[in-house]
Order: C-alpha cells, then structure tokens, then sequence
C-alpha cells in the first residue's frame, strides 16, 4: 500500500492508478497514533530505511519522498476517513491535467498503447509542418 502526507501526490498515485484502468480506488485518512501502531502494525519512513541502508541513490528519487510503508496493515480505529476517488475527481483535479498527464504516461509505458501514442503524433505532425516549405526549394 502507497500512503503518503503529500496531498498532491495523493492527487497524482489515483490518477496513475486510474489511467492503468483500476477501479474501486479509495483515499483513506488515517490517525498515525496510538497504541494499536505499537502492537501488530509499524509504520516506515521511506527515507529513513533508504539512509540505514545507505542507499543515497534512493533518497534522492523525488518519487521517494513523503513515502511510507505501512507494516501488517492499518489499524480500522484509526481510518479517520474514506473518499471513492470517483466522486471527488472532478473537485481535486478540476481542468483534468493530472491525469491527461497520467494517461499520456501510461500510454507511453504500455507498448500498445505506446504504438497509437506514436501514429497519433506522426499526423499531428505532419499537420503542423505541411504548411511549411522548404528553404532551399524556394
């Protein structure tokens, strides 16, 4: 599970999540005290571990920061909260750049997707150049 305090990059992980056609997905707010952590489930500082385990490379991916690791599993006391990212899309992320920048993203990693993506941009180019002639013909 990716948790995080950065509320932008909450904005951005649904996106991504929902550009890779996952449904179902939920922003929970979660109470980090309290002695339930203590007894079967930790939390991690990203970070942290990344410096124990002298791994400088690491910290400085900014993908890695405000990053933590939930060991076991969130205490259900401490879920403060619960949004379905569905319903409140359109109010975090009102003009949709986030993710038009997800899907544009995810069709660039997915081959087939990666494909259209390339057809796509070849006409959009030729749209924009075929106005254009050329010097040394003139």
């Amino acid at each position: 599970m990716s948790s995080t305090n950065d509320y932008a990059k909450v904005i951005r992980m649904c996106a991504c999540y929902e550009a890779r056609d996952m449904t179902g997905i939920e922003i929970l707010e979660i109470d980090t005290t309290g002695e339930e952590w203590d007894a079967d489930s930790r939390i991690w500082d990203v970070q942290q571990l990344l410096c124990r385990m002298s791994l400088p490379i690491l910290q400085r991916k900014p993908y890695l920061k405000n990053e933590y690791l939930i060991e076991n599993r969130i205490p259900p006391t401490r879920v403060t909260g619960r949004v379905n990212w569905d319903e409140v899309k359109h109010k975090l992320d009102p003009d949709g750049t986030v993710r038009a920048a997800a899907r544009y993203q995810s069709r660039k990693s997915d081959p087939k997707k990666r494909k259209a993506l390339d057809d796509s941009e070849k006409g959009e180019k030729n749209k924009r150049t075929r106005d254009f002639k050329r010097l040394d013909k003139v």
